[in-house]
């Protein structure tokens, strides 16, 4: 399940990203939200990356609509 959070900044996103590409599998929107996989909201927590979560990414660009 991909689930969409939000950082508090454009630094954060980039230094978030960063980390996250080599990992994990996901989208990123101009509107600032990013879609990862719920495994990665526990990675960034270790990493001690803020962010915030908005919810489920419900879009069929996920692939988890059916």
């Amino acid at each position: 399940m991909q689930i969409l959070i939000r950082f508090p900044d454009q630094e954060t996103e980039q230094r978030a990203l960063g980390k996250l590409i080599p990992r994990f599998s996901g989208k990123s929107w101009a509107s600032g939200e990013t879609a990862v996989p719920a495994q990665a909201l526990g990675f960034l927590a270790e990493q001690g990356i803020k962010f915030t979560v908005i919810g489920p990414d419900n879009s069929p660009s996920c692939g988890d609509s059916k």
